[in-house]
């Protein structure tokens, strides 16, 4: 028997704590884009060429969301400057927030879907058809008494099946005309159920997510932005080897670093996020999914169709 030299054990956990706070060190800030912040953003996003009605569409729909109360405990955030929160490193950003974000009560108005497939107009480019039969699409679809899985044969079907009558009614206006047949698509593309070989073990669990999309994208005629990455977080449920995306934000390259910006789900703010390191952006993600842990095994990410990283549990 091996006995472990105590002391050396020590020093290399010390060594690993410290490498992990370097590697998040940096400063971050939050903006639940209201007031300046969101003209600012604005901005930005015309910068990056994101379409000029698009960006106008989504302010209008932000200012909807603060039209109504948003309660928020901002009792552990700095002050804010001109909308921007300010904080040492992500880590203290995460610890502030009184719980997570998809968890605010507010009405359910604008999910996060929508949110980036608004912005990504023009960038995001889809040639399927709302009609068009392409294979199967999984869903998960409300019956009066229940949610069950459903198999339909087209984008149409896959979104009329995944959002309420009263949710299409209340957003389709938001979107350009130009937009709408694209949204069925982009939706039924993204927010769906998908499974994976029974060969694939937990190693290769997050290359074969990567590679499920990727695939159900290019059978899906979907090509992915050049000037941003659209991020996509996927629940995976290991023993039935299959996955749900549920969550998808924008990520931007920046003159300081990164922006980043998301709808909290259906019911949570909207929100940028500012950083200098990329892998500060890995913990916001994962702590979006805390009290979710019932409801999966392993939370990967993917950026665009090039890169896949774990969020849960960590590695």
């Amino acid at each position: 028997m091996i006995v472990p030299n105590l002391k050396v054990c020590f020093v290399a956990l010390i060594l690993v704590l410290w490498a992990s706070s370097v590697a998040s060190a940096g400063p971050v800030r939050i903006s639940f884009l209201r007031d300046a912040a969101l003209s600012e953003t604005a901005q930005t996003l015309r910068k990056h060429r994101c379409n000029q009605e698009a960006v106008s569409s989504f302010e209008r729909t932000v200012w909807r969301y603060y039209g109504s109360a948003f309660e928020f405990d901002f009792g552990k955030f700095p002050p804010a400057n001109e909308g921007f929160y300010t904080f040492s490193n992500i880590q203290s950003l995460v610890i502030a927030l009184p719980h997570p974000l998809w968890k605010t009560e507010h009405a359910y108005e604008f999910n996060c879907f929508d949110a980036v497939i608004l912005l990504a107009k023009d960038h995001l480019r889809t040639a399927l058809k709302p009609d068009e039969r392409v294979g199967k699409f999984t869903v998960l679809s409300r019956t009066t008494n229940d949610l069950v899985f459903i198999e339909v044969a087209t984008a149409a079907e896959a979104f009329t099946n995944k959002y309420p009558g009263w949710y299409r009614d209340a957003t389709d206006q938001i979107f350009p005309p130009l937009l709408r047949d694209a949204r069925v698509c982009l939706t039924a593309t993204f927010f769906r159920h998908h499974t994976f070989p029974e060969s694939v073990n937990e190693a290769s669990l997050a290359g074969s997510v990567l590679e499920t999309v990727r695939k159900d994208c290019r059978l899906q005629k979907l090509g992915f932005p050049k000037r941003f990455e659209l991020v996509l977080e996927h629940q995976v449920d290991f023993p039935s080897h299959a996955f749900a995306t549920t969550h998808a934000g924008l990520l931007f390259r920046s003159d300081n670093g990164y922006m980043y910006l998301e709808k909290a789900g259906g019911s949570g703010p909207f929100v940028r996020l500012d950083f200098k390191n990329r892998a500060d952006l890995l913990i916001w993600l994962a702590a979006g999914f805390k009290g979710l842990e019932h409801e999966h095994t392993h939370v990967v990410a993917t950026f665009n169709d090039t890169t896949v990283k774990s969020l849960y549990p960590p590695r």
